[in-house]
């Protein structure tokens, strides 16, 4: 998954107002503690924390039809622990 697919999932996430904000505020707290600053998020890591913490937002994702196709992929390529086979 690109840069550009991450940022979008991102800007879904904290721009939908069905999705509440303490599941945004431990986004960002889970993104502040635990991801380098200095380099840009993986898209896998991203979506194993949500699969393993807030499955019910990454189930909203799989059905947003601007993603489909490249969650579907990256869903596809990423191994149980979340790290990418690309």
């Amino acid at each position: 998954m690109t840069e550009r697919v991450t940022q979008e999932l991102l800007e879904l996430l904290y721009h939908d107002a069905k999705v509440r904000c303490t599941e945004k505020e431990a986004l960002t707290d889970w993104i502040l503690d635990t991801q380098s600053r200095t380099a840009p998020l993986p898209a896998s890591a991203l979506l194993a924390y949500l699969a393993n913490h807030q499955s019910e937002v990454l189930h909203r994702l799989q059905h947003n039809v601007r993603l489909t196709t490249e969650l579907a992929q990256a869903l596809r390529g990423a191994a149980p622990d979340g790290v990418s086979r690309d």
